[in-house]
């Protein structure tokens, strides 16, 4: 892994457990790990393994891939997002970011109409 790429997956392992309220040592204890090895991977002077990065995409409920995200905003996002929602609700929310605003009125307007469609066919439904 490139310098680069390791100083922003250090950035991202610290700014996701600070977001989430852990310390080091309680992280640290969920992984099943020490503090310094941690501490390494935070400061970038080591590079987690696989296993380290997949038990924190469990832990943080996000895909691996987004813990080299560019965007320190959108992997905090990501992990409050999964907190609160499932899956598919979640990649709705990162898609509809993605949108410029216009596209965010537009898919406002067409979910609208989704929601109407959805409750006439409930009810066709109940009736038979």
């Amino acid at each position: 892994m490139n310098l680069e790429t390791r100083k922003k997956l250090a950035a991202n392992l610290r700014r996701l457990r600070l977001s989430c309220g852990y310390t080091q040592a309680e992280l640290a204890r969920h992984l099943k790990i020490s503090r310094s090895l941690l501490a390494q991977c935070e400061s970038g002077s080591r590079c987690p393994s696989l296993d380290m990065l997949y038990e924190l995409s469990l832990f943080y409920g996000i895909r691996m891939d987004l813990m080299l995200e560019m965007d320190p905003v959108y992997i905090i996002d990501a992990a409050k997002c999964s907190a609160d929602f499932s899956r598919n609700e979640c990649h709705l929310v990162s898609q509809f970011r993605r949108l410029s605003a216009f596209s965010q009125g537009r898919l406002l307007e067409k979910a609208e109409d989704l929601v109407v469609w959805d409750a006439a066919n409930r009810n066709r439904a109940l009736k038979k």
